[in-house]
Formats: C-alpha cells, sequence, structure tokens
C-alpha cells in the first residue's frame, strides 16, 4: 500500500506577516492549512499537510498565501 501524499511549504513574506495558506487539489475548492508551529504570526511560516488524493494517479496540488494585508503570493515550486 501506497503511503499518503505528504506536501511541505514555506512561506517569506518581506514586508508582513502571513496570515493564512491554503491548497487546491487539481483546481477545486480551497482548504485552509496551519502552519507546523500552530500559528501564522510570522514573516516565515513552513506547512505540511497530507491532502486526500482520491482516486489514485497524477494530481497537481497549488498552495497560496496570504499575508495580514491581503495580498496574495502566486504559487511557486521547488524541490520534487
Amino acid at each position: 500500500e501506497r503511503a499518503p501524499a505528504r506536501v511541505r511549504a514555506t512561506v517569506i513574506d518581506d514586508s508582513s506577516m502571513v496570515r493564512k495558506a491554503e491548497y487546491s487539489i487539481d483546481g477545486g475548492r480551497w482548504e485552509e492549512v496551519h502552519p507546523v508551529d500552530g500559528i501564522n504570526d510570522s514573516r516565515e511560516e513552513s506547512y505540511e499537510f497530507s491532502p486526500k488524493l482520491s482516486p489514485p494517479g497524477p494530481h497537481v496540488v497549488i498552495v497560496r498565501a496570504t499575508d495580514l494585508l491581503g495580498n496574495v503570493a502566486p504559487p511557486r515550486t521547488e524541490g520534487p
């Protein structure tokens, strides 16, 4: 049996605190995800989550972040 997918993301904002991060699977509904330390309270936050991917197969997971001023960062991918 396959291990569940694990997504790791780091959000960095140069000018204000990160307010929230959300993810979408295959262009679907946005789901909020909470930072590893439990609270969005700094300009750099780390997130880890296991999205439910159904059916099995390739999927696209997009993470977007919003800062305290309401600015939304465009997603950027690095690594595997």
